[in-house]
């Protein structure tokens, strides 16, 4: 709930200095060509470009794997807002998986509850997670990949399917 509050004021902020380049709760940044057009051709002609005509597949092309799925199902607009979402989703689970970290390595509830604080309220990283950019994601998708790698470090003979997910976060 903390990090929805903070995040809801800081969109409302951006959205007050620049509301051209919003959808909905989006912030269209000037780097989306990089990270999504060449889903769009690929949905539209069936490449992976960025002009439309020789293969580039853009930075980190992780980044448009949950896009080209919802993309297949929702219009562009509903799927960029969704990968937002999906984003923020993320994050929140991330932000959860990264306290029950420190309470499980410190059992001090007092760390557990600060740890949820600074981790909602980073505004360095917070203004990503509305934003068509891969920084919100990586630190999720790292957080929960890290999370998990412990887990199955501490339980290694009960479990590979903890070093799975790891792998996959980190990928």
């Amino acid at each position: 709930i903390l990090k929805l509050l903070f995040l809801t004021l800081l969109i409302y902020q951006h959205y007050e200095l620049d509301p051209e380049n919003f959808v909905k709760i989006t912030f269209i940044t000037k780097d989306y060509n990089y990270f999504l057009k060449p889903v769009e051709y690929f949905y539209k002609i069936g490449i992976i470009s960025y002009d439309g005509v020789s293969n580039f597949a853009g930075r980190l092309p992780g980044y448009w794997l949950p896009y080209l799925i919802l993309r297949f199902f929702f219009t562009k607009k509903i799927s960029i807002i969704l990968l937002i979402i999906f984003q923020i989703i993320l994050s929140i689970i991330s932000n959860l998986l990264f306290s029950l970290l420190v309470y499980r390595k410190t059992k001090n509830e007092i760390l557990f509850w600060i740890s949820i604080f600074i981790y909602s309220s980073n505004f360095f990283l917070l203004p990503f997670e509305y934003m068509t950019m891969t920084e919100s994601l990586s630190v999720s998708t790292s957080v929960i990949g890290f999370y998990y790698f412990n887990k199955f470090y501490q339980n290694y003979r009960l479990n590979i399917n903890y070093l799975i997910i790891s792998g996959f976060m980190l990928a």
